[in-house]
C-alpha cells in the first residue's frame, strides 16, 4: 500500500508540473512581459517603444498588460463601412463649414483696372450700375463691346487688371464673340494673369470643359476649366427671387437671383451659399488669373428691384458687388467656406 501511495503522489506532482508549463507557454504567446521590458507577442520579441503598422503605440516599457483594441465589432454585427475622408478646408463642394482664406496672388500692375463688357447680351441696367460702382470707388475702366473685343489683341487685353462680364444672356454674350476671341480671353486669364469677374450670365460663360487642341470651347468662353454649370432652381419657384445668401461669418444678405447657376468650380472656394447650401458665389484660380463668379446680382439697384416687383428684407448690396470686383482686380480672395 505504501509503494502504491508513493507512486500516486509522484503521478500527481508530474501532472501539476505539466499543467504549469502549459499555462506559462499560453501566457507568453498571448503577450506577457519577459522581465526585460520587452513584450512577447506570438513568440516574437517586440520593442515597446515602436509603433505598430496600424499607427497604435505599443505598451511602454515595464507594462505587463498588453494593449487591447476597444474598436472590435460586436459579434454578429456587420463590419462598419469605412469613413469618407474629409475634404480640404474650403473645397468647392461647400460642405466644409470652417471659414478659410484661399491663397492670394502676387498682384499685377495694370494700365486700367477693369475691362467692362458692354457688348451683345449684356444687361443694360446692370452695366449702368457697375459703371457707377466702379466710379464711386475710384476704379478705372473701359467699356468694350463685342466687335471691339473681337479686334483686341491679347497684349491689349493683358493691360487690364480684370475683365468684368455682367448679367444678361449668356448665349448671346458668348455667341457675339469669335472662337479666336474666346481663345485670347483664355490666354489672357490663364497665361497672362488677367483676372475675371462675372455676374449671372458672366459667370455661366466663364466655365467650360477644356477645348480639344485647335478647337473652340463647346460652351461660353471657358476662362475657367470645368463642367458647364448647372441651373439653380429656387424653392420659391419663378424666374426671379430675392435669394438669401449665407456667408462664412454667418451673416446673410438678400440678393437678386435672376436665372443664375450653381457656381460649383473644380478646385475653387465658396464665398456664399444659396438657402439649400449650393454655391452661389465662388472664387477660383485658373492658371495665373483669379476669377470671381457670382450667380446673383449684387449690383441691382433699388430702382431695378422695384421694376421687377421685388422687395429685399435688408436693402440693396452695391457694396458686395464692389467687394467681388475689387477682390478680382487685386487677386485677393475673400473668406470662404
Amino acid at each position: 500500500m505504501k509503494s502504491v501511495g508513493g507512486e500516486f503522489l509522484r503521478f500527481l506532482i508530474v501532472c501539476l508540473a505539466v499543467s504549469m508549463i502549459g499555462c506559462s507557454g499560453s501566457q507568453a504567446t498571448g503577450g506577457s512581459s519577459n522581465g526585460t521590458g520587452t513584450i512577447q507577442v506570438s513568440g516574437v520579441p517586440q520593442d515597446p517603444s515602436t509603433t505598430s503598422s496600424q499607427g497604435e503605440t505599443a505598451q511602454p516599457p515595464g507594462s505587463n498588460t498588453p494593449e487591447i483594441s476597444t474598436n472590435l465589432p460586436t459579434p454578429g454585427a456587420s463590419t462598419p463601412a469605412p469613413q469618407t475622408p474629409q475634404l480640404p478646408a474650403g473645397a468647392a463642394s461647400g460642405t466644409q463649414e470652417t471659414p478659410v482664406t484661399p491663397p492670394a496672388g502676387v498682384g499685377r500692375s495694370a494700365q486700367t483696372d477693369v475691362l467692362l463688357f458692354t457688348g451683345n447680351g449684356a444687361w443694360g441696367e446692370e452695366v449702368k450700375s457697375l459703371k457707377d460702382i466702379l466710379a464711386k470707388n475710384g476704379a478705372t475702366y473701359k467699356e468694350v463691346n463685342s466687335s471691339q473685343l473681337d479686334a483686341m489683341p491679347v497684349d491689349e487685353i493683358a493691360k487690364f487688371g480684370a475683365m468684368c462680364f455682367p448679367g444678361g444672356s449668356s448665349h448671346t454674350q458668348a455667341g457675339s464673340l469669335t472662337a479666336e476671341t474666346h481663345a485670347r480671353l483664355r490666354e489672357a486669364v490663364q497665361q497672362r494673369g488677367v483676372n475675371y469677374v462675372g455676374f449671372c450670365a458672366g459667370a455661366i460663360i466663364a466655365q467650360s470643359p477644356a477645348p480639344a487642341p485647335g478647337k473652340d470651347v463647346t460652351h461660353g468662353v471657358g476662362v475657367v476649366v470645368g463642367p458647364v454649370m448647372a441651373y439653380y432652381r429656387p424653392r420659391e419657384g419663378g424666374a426671379k427671387v430675392m435669394a438669401t445668401l449665407t456667408f462664412p461669418d454667418g451673416s446673410t444678405n438678400d440678393v437678386l437671383w435672376y436665372g443664375g447657376p450653381i457656381t460649383k468650380t473644380p478646385g475653387g472656394f465658396v464665398v456664399a451659399k444659396y438657402p439649400d447650401g449650393n454655391p452661389a458665389i465662388s472664387e477660383v484660380w485658373s492658371g495665373k488669373g483669379f476669377s470671381v463668379l457670382s450667380a446673383v446680382h449684387p449690383a441691382a439697384t433699388q430702382a431695378t428691384l422695384n421694376s421687377l416687383g421685388l422687395k429685399s428684407s435688408d436693402g440693396v448690396h452695391l457694396d458686395l458687388a464692389w467687394k467681388l470686383i475689387n477682390a478680382a482686380i487685386r487677386q485677393q480672395p475673400l473668406p470662404a467656406f
